[in-house]
């Protein structure tokens, strides 16, 4: 079993509380147990090895100790992920900022909800000068675990998010662009795409 296929279930599930990091193993319930040390399929830029599985609960800090994310940490402590879809719980989806990617929060609406692809500068003409939206809210109505349609909200400034907020990221739209992620309380790639945001 792929180490990063549970964390993948454990995830979609809400069960990453039930995920212990000690020492030597990372323990998934009573389900699994790996070392901490396995290589998984994300690789380092700098390097080009494998990152351990030990990444997915801490990245490496200025003085080369491995340290949480604080922030991350409360992401994931957050009650709110237990609640059930359509409970009150409205997940967050991020698109970046820029004008000239494909999706936009211009056009995400027809693009997630009615799988159409309009041009972003299609979309802002038709607006005629109205200011950009500061939030999208898209229904999806198949939800996988969910009981009928689904809110999402779709935002592109990642800097507005509280830290509560960060705790509702289900999906990001990335560039690859390291000043997408400026914004961002986390403190590198790893961290972003292993405490629970997207996959």
């Amino acid at each position: 079993m792929d180490p990063l296929a549970v964390l993948r279930d454990y995830a979609a599930r809400g069960d990453l509380d039930k995920i212990i990091f000690n020492g030597d193993d990372v323990l998934f319930g009573d389900d699994y147990t790996f070392p901490a040390n396995v290589p998984t399929a994300f690789t380092s830029k700098q390097s080009g090895r494998p990152y351990p599985l030990s990444a997915a609960d801490a990245v490496p800090s200025a003085t080369g100790r491995h340290e949480p994310s604080a922030t991350a940490a409360a992401a994931l402590a957050n009650p709110k992920l237990d609640k059930s879809l359509g409970d009150g719980f409205v997940p967050i989806i991020l698109v970046p900022s820029a004008s000239q990617t494909l999706i936009t929060i211009y056009n995400v609406k027809d693009f997630l909800e009615d799988f159409v692809f309009v041009p972003s500068d299609e979309k802002m003409r038709a607006m005629k000068g109205s200011p950009k939206p500061e939030c999208v809210t898209l229904q999806k109505k198949h939800v996988r675990g969910a009981g009928g349609p689904v809110a999402f909200e779709v935002r592109d400034k990642p800097a507005s998010l509280k830290a509560d907020d960060w705790a509702r990221v289900v999906a990001v739209f990335v560039l690859g662009k390291e000043w997408q992620f400026k914004d961002w309380p986390f403190k590198g790639h790893v961290d972003i795409f292993n405490k629970g945001l997207p996959f």
